[in-house]
Order: structure tokens, then sequence, then C-alpha cells
């Protein structure tokens, strides 16, 4: 279960319903807020915002995965979802660096770089072709399949 992804809090209330089952539309629209953050972190020139949010998800991994080290169920819990959200992230994290190397190099004067207008279009393309349909993808594997999946280890 994601409780960190791009410095955003996910409020478990927010993505469950009232019987306390995860809720495919309200994790997929907070995992969307994520990355568009993530990308949108691209548009501060010269820190590096979009890699901390990256560093951030891979401590949290990785502390998770050390806890849990001889359980199969976080890893039965982590990768049948992990499988579309990783890439994901990876992309937005991607996309958001790129952003804010063509900001950094505009404003350092070089005008063969993308403009803030051409960089929006890149993310808003991202978003709609790219991370959208990986995000669906995942919430719903998170909300129906990786519960089964997580049953058989309990």
């Amino acid at each position: 279960l994601n409780g960190v992804m791009g410095n955003l809090t996910v409020d478990l209330e927010a993505v469950t319903d009232e019987s306390g089952n995860l809720s495919a539309p309200a994790v997929f629209l907070s995992n969307l807020q994520a990355t568009t953050f993530i990308m949108l972190y691209g548009l501060v020139p010269f820190v590096r915002l979009s890699a901390m949010a990256l560093g951030l998800n891979a401590v949290m991994l990785g502390w998770l995965a050390a806890v849990y080290v001889r359980s199969a169920l976080y890893l039965a819990a982590l990768i049948p979802h992990a499988i579309f959200e990783i890439p994901a992230m990876l992309l937005a994290f991607g996309v958001g660096l790129y952003v804010c190397g063509q900001v950094t190099r505009r404003l350092r004067g070089n005008e063969q770089t993308r403009s803030i207008t051409s960089c929006l279009s890149l993310m808003g393309q991202t978003l709609l072709l790219a991370l959208a349909p990986l995000l669906l993808a995942a919430a719903f594997v998170e909300a129906y399949v990786t519960p089964a999946v997580a049953a058989w280890f309990l």
C-alpha cells in the first residue's frame, strides 16, 4: 500500500470505501495527483526536486523491505501493482528531471531549449498517453488483485 508517493502523503481513508477496501478510482486519482506533482517539480529551476521525490520513494521501499525482509507478504502486496506503478513513477521522475534541465538551461540563456509551454505540453502528453493508462492498471490491480494475492500469504 502506498503510504508516500512523491512527497505526498496519502490519507488511507481517502482511498478506501466504507468497508475498508481500497477504491480503485481513489487510488488512481491519488497516484495521478502525485505523478503530476512530481513532473511539476521540474518547473523549479536549478533544484532537482523530482530526484528528491525519487530518492524518498526508494528509501521508503528499501526501509519497508528491510523491516519485512523475511515476509513473503511484503512482496505479494507490492509486486502485483508495482509492475505498473514503478514504471509510471520513473517516467514521471524522468520528465520532471528533463523539464528541470530545460528550464535551467533556458534561464542561463540557451534559447535552443524547450519553452515553458513546450515543457507543459510534454508533461500533459506524458500524463495522458503514458501515465494515466499505467496508473489506471496499477489502481485496479492494487484494489482487486493485490488483496487476493496477499491473502494467500496471511
